[in-house]
This record gives C-alpha cells, sequence and structure tokens, in this order.
C-alpha cells in the first residue's frame, strides 16, 4: 500500500497547493508515518480467538502432543491459523524410531507435495510425499538448509517410509511402520 503512494494515501490540501515547495517531502513523510489495518490478519486473529474463546475440552496424558512441544490447544490453534490460510492444514502422526511416545508433526501445506488414494476408498491414503527441509546433524549453527522428500508408501499391507533427495535416490534405508494405513492427516 506504501508503494502505490496516492492510490491508497491521497495528498492532503497543502501538500498538493506546495507540491513544489517541499509538500513532495512532507507526502513522503506523511507516507511513511501511515498506518494501514490489516484487514486479513485482524479477521484470522477474531476467528481464532472466538474459536478459542472457551478453554478447549481435551484428554490427553501427554502435555506436549508434537515433537517441537506443543500442547493439544497450541496445536489446533497452529491448525486453524493453517486452515484459515490455506484451505488446509497437514499433520503427521509419528513416534521416535528407537520406540518410545508418539507425537505430531505439523507440516505447512506447500510441503504435501502429492498422495495417491486407494481405487475402492477415496478416504484411504496409499501414497503421500511430503518436502521437508532439514540440517545435518554437525551444521551446528543451522546455515546450510537442505531439501529432501519423504514418502509413506502403502506396499503388501505394511507402511514403508522412504527418505530421497530432489532426485529420488534414497537418502537413508527405508523402514517400516506397523499399520495398514498412512498416518497423515490433511
Amino acid at each position: 500500500m506504501h508503494l502505490r503512494g496516492q492510490t491508497y494515501l491521497p495528498l492532503v490540501g497543502a501538500m498538493r497547493a506546495l507540491w513544489d515547495k517541499g509538500g513532495k517531502e512532507d507526502y513522503e513523510a506523511y507516507k511513511k508515518r501511515s498506518r494501514f489495518n490489516n484487514l486479513v490478519q485482524d479477521t484470522e486473529n477474531g476467528i481464532i480467538g472466538l474459536a478459542f474463546k472457551d478453554e478447549p475440552e481435551h484428554e490427553s496424558a501427554f502435555t506436549a502432543v508434537t515433537n517441537n512441544g506443543r500442547s493439544a490447544e497450541l496445536l489446533a490453534r497452529s491448525q486453524l491459523r493453517e486452515i484459515l490460510e490455506t484451505g488446509r492444514g497437514v499433520m503427521v502422526v509419528d513416534a521416535p524410531m528407537a520406540g518410545g511416545t508418539p507425537y505430531v508433526t505439523e507440516y505447512a501445506s506447500e510441503s504435501f507435495i502429492d498422495w495417491a488414494v486407494d481405487d475402492n476408498d477415496n478416504s484411504k491414503l496409499t501414497a503421500v510425499k511430503l518436502r521437508e527441509v532439514y540440517f545435518e546433524p554437525d551444521d551446528l549453527y543451522k546455515t546450510d538448509s537442505k531439501v529432501r522428500f519423504r514418502q509413506y508408501l502403502l506396499e503388501d499391507g505394511k507402511i514403508n517410509v522412504y527418505l530421497q533427495d530432489e532426485k529420488g535416490d534414497n537418502l537413508a534405508e527405508a523402514w517400516s511402520i506397523p499399520l495398514d494405513y498412512i498416518p497423515v492427516f490433511t
């Protein structure tokens, strides 16, 4: 809006009359001080505020339900914001490979690259491809981000998980999870 100048912030009388005698500089200062309401952000914040006006009720034995320590309420708020902004939210129910408590991993909707569904049941996913940005473990300051793709494939009645680079080469040994459905929810 600031770039469009007079389209959104018209000249006031004295600036127009004195345009060649300092009015232009006055207008630039006026424009820099101006504030424009972000109606989209204000509306989104209002909807989230209404949705969480009352304390949400949930039953969870865990204080944190995500891999980054978010509570169920913060997960719900985050997913509602993502849905309002993009039309969908993406979550994966996961667990540490060495065993342990399951958790939810959130993905930006833009990371949900591709999917396939069962020919007879459109609600059953048979393949999901997610884009991930990650850092090598020895990149202490997280300066060199890399891209990989996580694929969940229903193969022979079990879910196999593959980590691949942009060319489709495997970055690690594939592993299976003991489920007959892909634990991705949108």
